[in-house]
């Protein structure tokens, strides 16, 4: 699986996450009750710095959430979303982990600021069930006197094929419901299919994003074996007014063809696509071009001979 900052799956969770206000309701409601109570929901603040060095970019990607804790003013907490870039379960992930906070709080002392803690929560995007075991499972050959000496981490696990749709369909922001249930769908183009027209009646009537909008049609042409035709049928059928908006954000989209600097980013789609073992078919469907056209991309570029 590629682990390129072009994967489509991982740019699109980092655009959904980045705006403030589905950040903030993505936390309120999968973050445990007696934690959000204690967090100052009001100063979130998205930071797109990361926390991660070269040695763990090869399995997570992140993106930090900082939050005032109530009554305590000059205390914050980041909240660590990380994106994992498993196509299936690791049992080492809780080493990762540590190293990830760890590592971190090392840079902190080292640059004298005092550590902050950090909330993990690793959003898992994978078909398999996945429920990442204790540390001490990785030592249950030693001793049980010993393994009081193997650290104790917790951590947050959103397992997105455990999520129920109707949960999220429930979401009190209907844009961060639009996207993980096109997430969530990615894996049964026929149920996406199906529920399309569900997903893009979950988007507000006014203050649409009509930039997110954009990257969530060019998601789904991008990693299902929906055409524009199936997404034009489905529009057809949202009410008014807010069928207006998507339908002119899909008509740009559309339009655009291959304009100046797009080569570029479609050979960076069409590769990490390839990496990601997307046939090639499939790639010229979402590409829209012609499968001798992504046999060329390829071989210029050493993927095929």
């Amino acid at each position: 699986m590629s682990h390129s900052v072009n994967n489509p799956h991982d740019k699109f969770v980092r655009e959904t996450f980045s705006d403030p206000e589905r950040a903030r309701a993505f936390v309120e409601e999968f973050l445990p009750q007696n934690i959000v109570s204690q967090l100052d929901m009001p100063t979130l603040k998205v930071h797109k710095e990361s926390y991660l060095d070269n040695e763990l970019k090869e399995y997570f990607s992140d993106l930090i959430l900082e939050i005032g804790i109530k009554n305590k003013k000059r205390e914050k907490t980041s909240v660590a979303l990380l994106f994992e870039h498993k196509s299936s379960p690791d049992r080492n992930v809780l080493i990762q982990l540590g190293y990830y906070l760890f590592a971190h709080w090392f840079k902190q002392v080292r640059q004298r600021k005092k550590p902050r803690l950090i909330i993990p929560l690793i959003y898992y995007q994978g078909k398999q069930k996945w429920e990442a075991p204790p540390l001490v499972k990785l030592f249950e050959a030693y001793p049980e006197s010993m393994l009081d000496f193997v650290p104790k981490l917790h951590h947050l696990l959103i397992s997105l094929n455990e999520i129920s749709d109707k949960q999220i369909h429930e979401l009190r922001n209907s844009m961060l419901a639009a996207a993980m249930a096109t997430q969530k769908l990615r894996f049964n183009p026929v149920s996406l299919l199906e529920d399309f027209e569900r997903i893009m009646k979950l988007f507000p009537i006014v203050q649409t994003d009509t930039n997110f909008l954009e990257n969530l049609f060019v998601y789904s042409l991008t990693v299902t074996d929906l055409t524009e035709k199936n997404i034009a049928k489905s529009i057809e059928i949202i009410p008014q007014p807010i069928k207006d908006k998507v339908m002119t954000t899909y008509d740009r989209i559309m339009n655009k063809g291959i304009e100046k600097g797009e080569l570029k980013k479609l050979t960076e789609m069409i590769l990490a696509l390839y990496d990601d073992g997307i046939s090639i078919p499939q790639l010229a469907k979402a590409a829209k071009i012609s499968e001798e056209g992504v046999l060329k991309i390829l071989k210029e570029n050493g993927r095929v001979k």
